[in-house]
């Protein structure tokens, strides 16, 4: 039996036959895609949170209540910036 056969064996055995890379790619990009609809749903919760919160509450952060419902108008995957009309 030659190395290459041997090789080619070994791979067969553990899974890795054909392109052991592109499940490494295949899983990273699964992973980026998780972590991208984890944020945008983090992001919904962040938003809804601050539409939940009472005028005293939103006085004692700096904010009012027009920039709150700006902020609660974006689409969910437009990152969270409430005081981005202040600059």
């Amino acid at each position: 039996m030659t190395n290459t056969s041997l090789k080619a064996r070994v791979d067969t055995e553990a899974g890795l036959s054909g392109r052991p890379c592109s499940r490494l790619v295949s899983l990273i990009f699964l992973r980026s895609i998780w972590t991208y609809y984890r944020h945008c749903r983090d992001r919904i919760l962040d938003r809804q949170r601050l539409a939940a919160l009472d005028d005293h509450l939103l006085t004692d952060i700096g904010l009012t209540r027009w920039q709150i419902s700006r902020e609660v108008a974006k689409p969910f995957w437009r990152p969270v910036n409430p005081r981005a009309d202040e600059k």
